[in-house]
Order: structure tokens, then sequence, then C-alpha cells
């Protein structure tokens, strides 16, 4: 059977988690997927856990240990031949009618090269609550909103010359999206189709409020030497990456002394982008 989608899901010392992620993909209601499973030198028992699934539709692949996933993600994509690919984090799920729901989605619009769907976040202590954002549902040429804000959940499915996944941004998911959008137009399965497990040990850099605004600036200026833009959006981004700058040495300034210099700062970014 010819696979219509590859899900790749790199993990690195999660045998206890890996397993949901896995399970998950088997559980889909369409038969026709391949998964890889990238192995980034883990050093618990992953390996031996992995052995337990025999799939045909399922391949292993074990490779020397590195901080960062892009490049691992980018050599599983170019061993694919599916059509369409997606992600899968090592301890988050897919919904039973994930790949179903965005199958249909393809084949009722032709126009596009990429569809998300909506999710929910399972916390430490059950409960549940859904993944928002003001944009959540927007579809078609969406790259203007997302330089406004990373709204589109880890639930994309797209074809796989448009899957590019950098190391050279800290916001590489954020980083990712965009370069979809900026290529092809996108579409919205407006259905809880994932979920995203908050777990002890969990993966993520805690930043502190200046170094996500030093890093937001990082993204914008990597934006501007990436893409070829029109004249406005390079006026917006310039405005969005003088205005992240701008608030990372505004949390630089002792309490007492930020009020007079909050909006000023916004106002004089405004200007700069309208001149420059």
């Amino acid at each position: 059977m010819t696979p219509r989608v590859c899900i790749i899901i790199p993990t690195y010392n999660r045998a206890h988690l890996v397993p949901r992620a896995i399970d998950s993909v088997i559980a889909q209601t369409v038969p026709d997927w391949e998964l890889i499973v990238m192995n980034i030198g883990s050093t618990d028992n992953t390996t031996e856990v992995l052995a337990k699934y025999v799939d045909s539709r399922i391949r292993i692949l074990t490779i020397d240990h590195t901080s960062k996933t892009g490049a691992p993600i980018m050599q599983a994509r170019q061993m694919t031949s599916a059509p369409w690919v997606t992600f899968l984090c090592d301890d988050d799920e897919f919904l039973p009618e994930r790949l179903e729901y965005h199958l249909r989605e393809i084949e009722r619009r032709p126009d596009i090269g990429a569809t998300y769907c909506f999710g929910e976040i399972v916390h430490m202590d059950g409960s549940m609550s859904p993944h928002r954002s003001r944009h959540l549902g927007a579809e078609g040429n969406i790259f203007n909103l997302l330089l406004e804000e990373l709204f589109i959940p880890q639930t994309i499915i797209c074809k796989p010359e448009y899957f590019v996944v950098s190391d050279d941004v800290e916001f590489s998911d954020w980083f990712a999206w965009l370069t979809l959008a900026y290529q092809t137009r996108i579409g919205c399965t407006p259905r809880i189709l994932a979920r995203f497990h908050e777990s002890p040990g969990q993966r993520q850099r805690r930043w502190t409020l200046s170094e996500q605004f030093g890093h937001t600036h990082d993204l914008y200026e990597h934006v501007l030497k990436t893409f070829a833009l029109e004249p406005e959006q390079h006026r917006r981004i310039r405005q969005l990456s003088f205005r992240a700058r701008s608030d990372e040495l505004w949390c630089h300034i002792p309490w007492p002394f930020r009020c007079p210099f909050a909006w000023p700062s916004r106002e004089l970014a405004d200007l700069w982008a309208r001149i420059s």
C-alpha cells in the first residue's frame, strides 16, 4: 500500500512516553500512512521499546545524539515518497480521525499545500483546555497573520517540498510555519484532532521575558534575510523587529523608570519603520 501521509516522530530518552505517540498513529482510521521514528541517540531503553513495534508501515532510525532536531527531521522528510508529511512530538498524540479529516480537506481543496487542525492541551493534573489564539481558524494566505503571532499549533500536514525545519533560529517552529505560509495557501480543519501533553522533564526552554523579545527580534531579522518581501511587508517586519528589540531593552530598565519609556519606544518603532 502506497502511503498518502508520512508522520515523523523525533525522540530522545522518552521510552515512557513515545509509545503513546506511536500508538495514536497506529489507531488512525485510515491505514495508508508511513511512520518514521528518529531515535536521536537515546541512552535509556528507547531502543528496546521501539523494537517491539513490528509493522511494515513503521521505520525506526537511530542516529547520533544532537541537541538540534531540525536536521534529523529534514533527513526523515527526504526519506519518504508520501505526497504529504506531518510532525508529531514524542510526548503528544493524534486523535483517531486526524489523518482522515486532513486528507478529506486536502481532496476538497486542491488549491492548498498544507492544512492544520485545532488541538487541546492536557495539563499535569489531567485537565484539558483548547489551544487558543485570536487568529486560530484563519486560512488561505496567512503569512502576514503569522508575522504577528504564532497561532498555528503543531498540527500542520503539508507537501514535503514545503516542510522546512531550521535550527538557525530559536523559534524554529514559528519560522517553519512562516516558510510554509510564504510558499503556499494553507487550509484549516476546524476540529480538535490532536493532544499536547504537559509532562515532567518536558524539553522546553524557560526563557525570561527579555530573552523572548530577543529571540523574536532575531526571528524577524532572519525572515528579512530569507524571503523576498513586498515593500509593505518589509516595513511591517522592520517595525515588529524594532519593537521586539525595544521591548527587550525595556525589560532591563528598573521598574520605577519603566512607564515613561514604555509607549515612546513603541511609537519610535512605528516612526522608524515608516521612514526606513
